[in-house]
């Protein structure tokens, strides 16, 4: 599996996976969690030998999907910063 395996199950929202870690949740209390819904289980039992998400997955999320999601945070409140700003 790889970071394509989490993003094809975020169709139930990386927000709130992403908010989950930006938390500071543990990855393995977020991994049950994730691993837990129901659409993810139809999704890992039909495409990926119903193997469920691993520790490995949500680490090279954090370096990637997560990371991008984290600037589109910061451009999103740079520019919410700059509109109230200008107004």
């Amino acid at each position: 599996m790889s970071i394509s395996v989490i993003q094809g199950c975020l169709f139930c929202g990386p927000y709130q996976l992403n908010a989950r870690l930006q938390d500071g949740e543990e990855g393995g209390k977020a991994l049950t969690w994730l691993n837990g819904l129901t659409e993810v289980e139809l999704l890992l039992d039909a495409s990926f030998e119903d193997r469920s998400i691993a520790k490995q997955n949500l680490s090279d999320w954090r370096m990637g999907g997560y990371e991008e999601w984290l600037l589109q945070q910061d451009i999103m409140a740079l520019t919410h910063d700059f509109s109230s700003g200008a107004a």
